[in-house]
């Protein structure tokens, strides 16, 4: 499914891509996935500093758009996830 952009209730100024899943945010399962890696894996980089999250309790919420561009500018950058 190709992904479109929604916008937020701020009167049209900001955009944001939604995942796949029509979400603005994905869980760490989500991201794997997305990835093709395990969830060990995945938790092992969400919890560098540079990678896109926000904690809520114990739960790891991952803001869809900021995902793909630290995906897009890690790889460029010759990054080792």
């Amino acid at each position: 499914m190709k992904s479109e952009l929604m916008r937020l209730p701020n009167n049209g100024k900001q955009k944001s891509t939604a995942s796949p899943n029509g979400k603005l945010c994905i869980n760490v399962k989500e991201a794997a996935d997305l990835c093709g890696i395990s969830m060990a894996s995945m938790y092992e980089i969400a919890r560098r500093e540079d990678f896109p999250s926000i904690r809520a309790g114990k739960r790891i919420i991952i803001p869809y758009d900021r995902f793909v561009r630290w995906l897009n500018e890690t790889a460029a950058g010759g990054g080792v996830l």
